[in-house]
């Protein structure tokens, strides 16, 4: 079966983020709308993007609900999605974490998926130099199965972390779709590394 090369993932997820440049650099112009938290995810965002220091995403693991699939479309599966991303970081006064990311990796059907977008976490000192944050990702994904790439994917999805000095362990689940069997209750696991 082929796998997606992680060399390969990370070209095109640089390209993604210096494509976006563009928009980025004209966001703070649109970011205040008058609701607060709407404004400082947005501002956040945009000082990620701007100036936040450099992450590396290492994407592993796609465990699928044994309660949704059938043990043959397990079996039919990829659950290692090897890949990768880059993306930058902006930590608020209120020591929030705002992301920007894009990453590539391979889908549970052995194919290519390619996303970007935004995530946010509240996170909280436990130690020193240990952080756990939750919080949520907007994201825009892109997949074989929809529309063959052409067809944007939008979600926002739960995200949870927990941090140790400059390593993060990262998660987000994606529910059960309604009304669809075989489709979500997927928990993605997967890694950011600071590269300051």
């Amino acid at each position: 079966m082929k796998q997606l090369p992680i060399a390969a993932a990370l070209r095109l997820a640089l390209v993604l983020a210096l494509g976006t440049a563009s928009l980025a650099a004209r966001a703070d112009e649109y970011c205040d709308w008058g609701w607060g938290w709407l404004t400082r995810a947005c501002g956040g965002a945009v000082s990620a993007f701007k100036e936040g220091p450099w992450d590396l995403y290492l994407t592993g693991y796609a465990y699928h609900g044994r309660g949704t699939y059938t043990q043959e479309k397990i079996d039919s599966y990829q659950e290692n999605a090897w890949g990768g991303g880059l993306g930058r970081r902006h930590i608020d006064d209120r020591d929030n974490e705002h992301l920007v990311y894009a990453m590539g990796f391979q889908d549970s059907n052995y194919k290519p998926q390619y996303q970007f977008g935004y995530g946010w976490l509240a996170r909280w000192a436990l130690a020193e130099n240990f952080r756990v944050g939750v919080g949520i990702t907007a994201f825009v994904g892109f997949r074989s199965d929809y529309c063959n790439y052409m067809c944007p994917l939008p979600l926002i999805l739960p995200l949870g972390a927990i941090e140790y000095r400059r390593v993060a362990f990262m998660a987000t689940y994606v529910p059960k779709a309604p009304g669809q069997e075989g489709n979500g209750d997927v928990l993605f696991l997967f890694a950011k590394v600071a590269l300051e």
